[in-house]
């Protein structure tokens, strides 16, 4: 049974590999979306600066994912042990 829950528990680099993959398919979604959207609104930037705003929000979205994939990861842990204890 804890050979199972081992196999089922997602490793933080796997963890940070999600969060990445995730960001930088946003990234690259965003920034097309930002080129079409901001001039709607009025904001006219350069492509650099639309890069440079694309890069900030990216770091911070890696952290953001990695962090809550490890929280979740951390309660389905805490859940799986309380759920093996009262069984025993």
């Amino acid at each position: 049974m804890n050979q199972l829950k081992k196999k089922l528990k997602q490793s933080k680099k796997l963890s940070f590999a999600e969060a990445l993959l995730n960001t930088v398919l946003g990234y690259i979604i965003n920034i097309f979306a930002q080129m079409v959207i901001f001039p709607l609104f009025g904001i006219e930037i350069t492509l650099k600066q639309n890069l440079l705003i694309g890069i900030i929000f990216f770091v911070i979205s890696i952290v953001r994912g990695y962090i809550i994939r490890r929280i979740f990861n951390k309660i389905k842990n805490v859940h799986n042990s309380s759920r093996g204890n009262k069984s025993s």
